[in-house]
């Protein structure tokens, strides 16, 4: 599975409808500070460490959390995207 087919379905498994979650991995796939994984939203996450596939999360939540401020920001499962803490 991909780095993007992978995050995409744990969006969903957040509560995120697909079409959501596409719209947020357009975030996730846009945002400069994810620049280092350009070229490989599309590799297969066996082959990396799982710590790589741990980052892609942390950015995919903040990305969701971002798009879910912005579209529906009362969702059941925006407490889903919160960091630990806040």
């Amino acid at each position: 599975m991909t780095f993007e087919d992978k995050l995409k379905e744990m969006l969903v498994e957040c509560g995120l409808f697909e079409d959501q979650a596409l719209a947020i991995m357009v975030i996730v796939k846009t945002d400069e500070t994810n620049e280092p994984m350009l070229g490989r939203w599309g590799d297969d996450v066996e082959g990396y460490p799982q710590v790589i596939l741990v980052l892609a999360w942390v950015a995919a939540k903040r990305a969701a959390l971002k798009y879910i401020d912005a579209n529906c920001p009362q969702a059941w499962f925006r407490p889903m995207f919160v960091p630990e803490g806040d």
